[in-house]
């Protein structure tokens, strides 16, 4: 006998409206509560006649915003994509693979949007953790010599006030991007059959292996950047 694959249950249109709504408050909520924020600090410092230092941080904040935001939704919509287009063109027949080709066809048609999506998604809340610190992006870019050096280490102590906070955060986000690529990739290579849990013969295809192989290669590059960074 054979069995024919339904397809998962769409989403009603009330439901679509709903997420839409809630997604639509959400954004509407942080960005006024942004706003509110800046404009208080507009006040203060139109107050004391230093609106000139207001926009330059405006500015700054922005700036991290969509350089930290866009760098992190850029890689990970990459290795999403990649780990589409590395998948097996043939499966083995398993119980695991017929569940799993019900959300390959749910999925498969607008690929494209839920990468987008999720990109956009961690690109944003990305981007909404480093317009934060502005003020270690200040303290690196005007970072001055204390003509004293570390005896241990021999580095001036300047950097330990003016550059290790960023370089700190920035390892930081590269820790992030690698640990979410790794388990968004994860996912793409198991639905479309990369990775099996059932079935005989190898559980995982070469360009699977060699796809999250290279990224917990880069993780381990960055646990070494970190070790030495903290010595």
């Amino acid at each position: 006998m054979v069995m024919r694959n339904s397809p998962l249950p769409r989403m009603s249109r009330r439901g679509r409206v709903t997420v839409g709504v809630l997604v639509g408050v959400f954004l509407l909520f942080t960005l006024l509560g942004w706003g509110i924020d800046a404009y208080t600090d507009y006040l203060w410092y139109d107050e004391v006649n230093f609106t000139g230092v207001f926009s330059g941080v405006l500015v700054t904040r922005l700036l991290l915003f969509l350089a930290i935001g866009l760098a992190m939704a850029l890689v990970i919509a990459a290795n999403l994509y990649l780990a589409y287009r590395l998948r097996p063109l043939l499966r083995p027949h398993s119980a695991e693979q017929a569940t799993l080709e019900r959300y390959r066809m749910v999925i498969q048609p607008r690929l494209g949007t839920w990468i987008t999506i999720i990109s956009v998604v961690i690109g944003f809340f990305a981007g909404l953790s480093a317009q934060s610190r502005w003020k270690d992006w200040m303290l690196f870019r005007n970072s001055q010599p204390f003509g004293v050096q570390d005896p241990e280490h021999h580095v001036d102590v300047g950097f330990y006030i003016f550059e290790y906070p960023l370089w700190r955060y920035v390892l930081g986000v590269g820790f992030t991007t690698i640990v979410l690529s790794v388990i968004g990739a994860l996912a793409v290579h198991y639905i479309f059959g990369g990775v099996r849990l059932q079935g005989v013969g190898d559980r995982m295809t070469a360009a699977a292996r060699a796809h999250l192989t290279t990224l917990v290669a880069f993780f381990v590059l960055l646990k070494a950047v970190a070790y030495i960074l903290d010595q």
